[in-house]
């Protein structure tokens, strides 16, 4: 959401106005509690992000402590088989 805030910034910056007409939101410098909105919903994005992180590190450092692998399986590319299944399909 930092990314989304800094981004709806540099429009600004380029005169470009950000409405966003199903969550209601609009950026117009007229309206405070729009903008106030933004940044509550900018912060609590960044809090979930901030608690995701956290989850995802406690449970690589479980998987390790318990022996198990850790990220995605390692993906094999058999060139051979990929020939075969396009001559197959082009028959």
């Amino acid at each position: 959401m930092v990314d989304c805030l800094n981004t709806i910034q540099t429009l600004e910056s380029c005169g470009v106005r950000f409405i966003s007409i199903t969550q209601g939101l609009d950026t117009d410098q007229q309206n405070p509690a729009s903008r106030f909105l933004l940044h509550v919903l900018g912060a609590a994005a960044e809090f979930e992000r901030s608690l995701n992180s956290r989850a995802v590190s406690a449970g690589m450092r479980a998987a390790k402590k318990a022996g198990k692998p850790v990220g995605r399986p390692r993906r094999i590319f058999n060139r051979d088989e990929v020939h075969e299944l396009r001559r197959k399909a082009w028959r």
